[in-house]
């Protein structure tokens, strides 16, 4: 006689249920494609303002001469502010590049003072090019 297997009934085990703890929350940070982008802005305010006419940039592919050099503006900066001879209001690196461009007569880089070709004031430029163009200057170390 044949042999009769019973059926097996299907174990009936909970599935398992996971806990999520939430992740600590982290403050936000600046994204490098945004920082990146800004500084690309920068470059391109850069040179449709013809800076380079006079100013040295290298990410601008610039070389001019009638005025300091861009390469290390950002430590330059900081360099002016501790200048005794600075008489701005500028306490950071951006307001000193931000006066610079909009009161350049406010203080005058040492070896300039003379110079027949006088910074002009940036004022005709919108904030949002403004900013541009002090966040590429900044990233200048």
């Amino acid at each position: 006689s044949p042999a009769v297997v019973a059926p097996i009934e299907a174990a009936s085990t909970p599935e398992p249920t996971a806990t999520l703890t939430p992740e600590p929350t982290a403050q936000p940070e600046p994204s490098p494609t945004a920082d990146a982008d800004l500084i690309a802005q920068g470059v391109q305010v850069y040179r449709s303002a013809y800076c380079g006419v006079c100013h040295t940039l290298a990410p601008a592919n610039t070389r001019g001469s009638f005025a300091p050099n861009h390469d290390h503006v950002a430590t330059a900066a900081q360099e002016h502010l501790a200048d005794p001879s600075y008489n701005g209001s500028a306490t950071t690196v951006a307001e000193y590049l931000m006066e610079s461009l909009l009161t350049p007569q406010r203080y005058l880089v040492p070896g300039y003072e003379l110079s027949p070709h006088a910074m002009p004031a940036f004022s005709h430029l919108s904030e949002t090019d403004l900013n541009a163009l002090v966040a590429m200057l900044s990233a200048q170390e």
